[in-house]
Formats: C-alpha cells, sequence, structure tokens
C-alpha cells in the first residue's frame, strides 16, 4: 500500500514540475497534480491494456510511437475532466506525456522506487 501511495505521489510531482517547464501545461496546485495522478493512475490500470491490445498492430507498425499519442489523449481527456488542469493542445498534451514519463522515472529512481525488496538489503 505504502509503494502504490509513493509511486502517486512521484506522479503527481512529476506532473507538478512538467507544467513549471512545459507552455501550455497549467497546474493551479499541487492537489489538482495528484488528482490528474490518480485519474492517470486509474486509465492507465482500466483504460490502457484493453487500447493497447486492439492497437497493437499499429503500436509494433508506428514503432512503439503510437503509446506517445494513446498517452497525450488520456493527458487531454484528463485535462478536460480535471478543474485546475490544462493542457492547451492535443500535441502539447503527447509532449507533456513524454516529459512526464521523464520526471517520473527519476524521481522514482532517487527514492529508489523500481528496487525490490532483496535489493535493498
Amino acid at each position: 500500500m505504502t509503494r502504490i501511495l509513493l509511486h502517486w505521489l512521484v506522479s503527481a510531482s512529476a506532473i507538478y514540475i512538467t507544467a513549471l517547464f512545459i507552455k501550455g501545461i497549467e497546474v493551479d496546485n499541487f492537489w489538482a497534480a495528484m488528482a490528474v495522478a490518480f485519474v492517470m493512475g486509474l486509465f492507465n490500470a482500466i483504460v490502457r491494456p484493453i487500447i493497447l491490445f486492439f492497437s497493437m498492430p499499429l503500436v509494433i507498425l508506428s514503432l512503439g510511437l503510437l503509446i506517445v499519442i494513446i498517452n497525450g489523449a488520456f493527458l487531454y481527456f484528463a485535462s478536460a475532466v480535471i478543474e485546475g488542469f490544462r493542457v492547451q493542445s492535443f500535441w502539447t498534451a503527447c509532449f507533456g506525456s513524454v516529459i512526464i514519463s521523464v520526471f517520473s522515472f527519476l524521481l522514482g529512481w532517487l527514492i529508489g522506487l523500481g528496487k525490490s525488496d532483496k535489493e535493498k538489503k
């Protein structure tokens, strides 16, 4: 349970940091970033596997670039659902999703989220 909360906090931090660097992505406060991270987590857990299953041939043909489009669409949809979070355009959302992924990876790496319990000892 603690691991899930840490992932949520890392994702929210990455979203907030991305909004500071990317013109066209705005987050009013950290609570809005937490809401975006929650909605994105739900999308990634429930909807994303279904979409990836049906689009797998196109993902392979595009060498994985379609995944960036799918993640951008999720981020753009989150901006329509969550008050206090705005994305200027669909392409800004696609670029922002890549930057959020990079920041999430870096923050997770810094706090050791990728390590298993055996590696920590």
